[in-house]
């Protein structure tokens, strides 16, 4: 069973991901008329990466953010030391 902010965690990460899909099928539906197929190419797949490199960019941010506020939420870890002798070997 997940927990809340693991859920929440993968909903965000799955829009992201969906987003993602959405608004590349939208740009490469755009109409664009150059005149040397080989600069077009190089063009586009120089957009297409730096776009890409945009949104992990953006998306790495927001997890570290979710997961720091996560962390501040989360109580410390209780350390207790005990007193007791232990017997001696030997």
């Amino acid at each position: 069973m997940l927990t809340r902010t693991r859920t929440n965690r993968a909903r965000a990460l799955l829009l992201g991901a969906a987003a993602a899909v959405v608004s590349f099928g939208a740009s490469a539906m755009e109409e664009v008329i150059v005149y040397g197929k080989e600069a077009a190419v190089e063009a586009e797949n120089a957009k297409l990466k730096a776009e890409l490199e945009e949104y992990l960019e953006a998306l790495h941010r927001r997890i570290k953010e979710q997961l720091d506020e996560d962390l501040k939420k989360r109580p410390a870890a209780r350390i207790e030391l005990t007193a007791a002798e232990s017997p001696s070997r030997g």
